[in-house]
């Protein structure tokens, strides 16, 4: 996944509804892709950051993310590409 690209999807307080594919992620538990990390520019100012991947399993759909926390509390999140 590392060398895919990304795209933005939304940011937000920990624990605010963000759906990705229809699924809230802050409801669902987490499991970190295995190996996998994602290089991701932020959305106002192209700066690059390096982001651990999840997964999240729900009604045997798989949808996949790339998640981390810009500044205190506040999390970003994108998905790869099509």
């Amino acid at each position: 996944m590392e060398n895919c690209a990304w795209i933005f999807v939304g940011s937000g307080p920990e624990g605010q509804a963000l759906k990705i594919k229809g699924i809230n992620v802050w409801q669902h538990q987490w499991q970190r892709a295995p190996q996998s990390s994602a290089v991701v520019s932020d959305p106002s100012y192209g700066q690059q950051y390096q982001f651990a991947v999840y997964q999240i399993v729900d009604d045997g759909h798989t949808i996949e993310f790339a998640a981390g926390e810009f500044s205190n509390n506040v999390w970003v999140f994108y998905v790869p590409a099509p």
